[in-house]
């Protein structure tokens, strides 16, 4: 699963989520197979980042691990002891030490509730502190994420997208949580409130004791923040690999086409951009064999058959390819 003596903090053993669907005009029932045989282990005081194509799975692996979702098949363990499918009397003590920022900021947050209550809100369930020093609280953690004074007494309408994520991120925080869970946290905001965000998960996590699940698009902010990054396609990781030889030398055939969709304005850098054929399967409907081999371009027989199987390559890295570890 992992390299080296860490424990993992949180750990997916073969994760699947399928969804009934009815589908067609006389709503023949289908299965979508949203997530697909995944694992991963998040280390101490690592930030895993995990990125993919909309629609890939990201999302429902980050509902699962803080215990949103049942898994159809597989499991979640935080710090050893399995955490999936808990009753809500015994995933309550542990519901504080996993926290998630989620992709719908507005949607997390209370319409009713002002901005300082809300955040506030998670000490008084966990009954830390009294009244006085849980707003004394939440006000700093909102201080010190860009948010003044005159905005605690607001309500989620009366905040910007940027407003918002902030709020939901400090919301999550103020438990100071082992694990932070991070869908998407800097999609609503404009460059200047994705550097402090950024610069304050950077903090917290060299504070100690924080574990980060970052999942994003942005792969510039993956690259600068992230350890590791797990690469997913159509509910499977393809590719588990240290940040910088992500970029340097990406092995799966998608990640490649991946990265090398990464804007990049230096002067005479030729254009070796690659551009994949057709779309992504329908999760309804999943190809045979490797997921990605309709549009892969180095396809083989082995690939449209068999399933391959995520393991390391020569240099070590975990890579879900038949080509690559040469079986095609």
């Amino acid at each position: 699963m992992i390299a080296g003596d860490a424990i993992p903090v949180l750990e997916a053993d073969r994760l699947s989520r399928h969804y009934d669907a009815r589908c067609g005009p006389f709503g023949r029932r289908r299965q979508v197979r949203a997530l697909d045989d995944v694992s991963l282990a998040l280390r101490p005081d690592e930030i895993l980042g995990i990125v993919g194509e909309s629609g890939c799975g990201k999302s429902t692996l980050a509902r699962l691990m803080v215990n949103l979702d049942r898994p159809s098949a597989g499991t979640v363990r935080y710090r050893g002891r399995v955490v999936s499918g808990l009753a809500r009397r015994d995933w309550r003590p542990l519901r504080r030490h996993i926290q998630i920022v989620f992709q719908d900021t507005r949607g997390a947050l209370n319409p009713r509730h002002t901005v300082l209550d809300q955040v506030a809100e998670p000490l008084a369930i966990h009954t830390i502190g009294d009244g006085a020093d849980q707003r004394e609280r939440a006000g700093g953690l909102l201080r010190r994420l860009g948010l003044p004074e005159p905005l605690w007494r607001r309500y989620p309408h009366q905040l910007s997208g940027g407003q918002c994520q902030r709020v939901v991120l400090a919301r999550a925080m103020i438990l100071q949580p082992d694990v932070l869970i991070c869908d998407e946290p800097t999609s609503a905001a404009d460059v200047s409130v994705q550097a402090q965000v950024v610069g304050l998960l950077q903090e917290l996590r060299q504070g100690g004791g924080l574990a980060i699940v970052f999942i994003s698009h942005n792969l510039a902010l993956v690259r600068h923040l992230c350890d590791r990054v797990a690469v997913m396609y159509l509910g499977r990781i393809v590719e588990t690999v240290p940040v910088e030889a992500l970029f340097s030398a990406p092995a799966h055939p998608y990640t490649r086409a991946l990265v090398s969709a990464v804007p990049d304005l230096k002067p005479g850098r030729r254009d070796d951009r690659i551009y994949l054929a057709g779309e992504p399967p329908s999760p309804i409907d999943p190809p045979p064999g490797c997921a990605f081999h309709p549009r892969c371009p180095h396809a083989r027989e082995t690939c449209r058959r068999v399933t391959p199987a995520l393991k390391p390559d020569r240099d070590g890295r975990l890579v879900a390819c038949h080509v690559v570890h040469g079986e095609a």
